[in-house]
């Protein structure tokens, strides 16, 4: 980690796009700025290489920040010379919560920041973004905020889900019609990182086999349909 935590030249502030007025509690929406060389729907590697952060047109030179679901791990990130940074997103409560989105990974229902926070947070760096869905609830309010910043999304943004079941793996986190169907109707062109689940079971033989590995590519040719 000690390789990811040195800081990144500061770069012109950019431009600030105003917010939704009120939360979900009432409280005031901070403007957030969001911006930087490239596209919402543009390839990372491109992305970098025109930003002379990569050297060669590789995929596997770009460094990631995974699970930066807290305050102090948001500003890391932020500060480090990763070029993207993961996060997961639920609502405030968990499966079925009504409160804003936040940064958590399950079974935690609660964080130190908010998405609107985590995205302030972000904003005026060069790092690309990733986030992980960790229910259907969240994806509507948390692409109503970035879809308010969408002129200023010019840097790679990834939008992950597990919609599939997958070998040994309980049935799909987030429905895939439904995440589908949100997500291209607010950024028909964004990046797509669809997954699928994974398990362990002790009591069971756990052997991931030729059929079980090959499940989710069927299955996926029906989510190619649906996109």
């Amino acid at each position: 980690m000690a390789a990811e935590q040195s800081a990144v030249s500061a770069a012109r502030p950019p431009p600030v796009v105003p917010l939704l007025p009120r939360g979900r509690d009432g409280a005031a929406l901070r403007a957030v700025p969001l911006g930087a060389a490239g596209a919402p729907s543009e390839a990372a590697v491109e992305h970098f290489l025109k930003a002379g952060r990569l050297a060669a047109r590789d995929g596997a030179e770009i460094r990631w920040w995974h699970a930066a679901n807290s305050r102090r791990r948001a500003r890391e990130a932020a500060r480090s010379a990763v070029h993207m940074v993961e996060a997961d997103v639920l609502l405030r409560g968990g499966r079925g919560g009504d409160g804003d989105p936040i940064m958590a990974h399950p079974p935690e229902t609660d964080s130190d920041i908010t998405l609107q926070e985590w995205l302030e947070e972000m904003a005026g760096t060069d790092k690309g973004i990733k986030l992980d869905f960790k229910s259907l609830d969240a994806v509507r309010p948390s692409l109503e905020l970035l879809q308010l910043v969408k002129p200023c999304l010019e840097r790679p943004v990834w939008l992950n889900a597990d919609v599939l079941p997958g070998p040994n793996g309980i049935n799909a986190v987030v429905d895939a019609e439904g995440f589908l169907e949100i997500v291209t109707s607010f950024f028909p062109d964004v990046t797509l990182s669809l997954g699928w689940t994974t398990g362990w079971h002790p009591e069971q033989h756990n052997e991931v086999t030729e059929q079980s590995a090959a499940s989710p590519s069927i299955q996926c040719s029906h989510v190619r349909k649906l996109a």
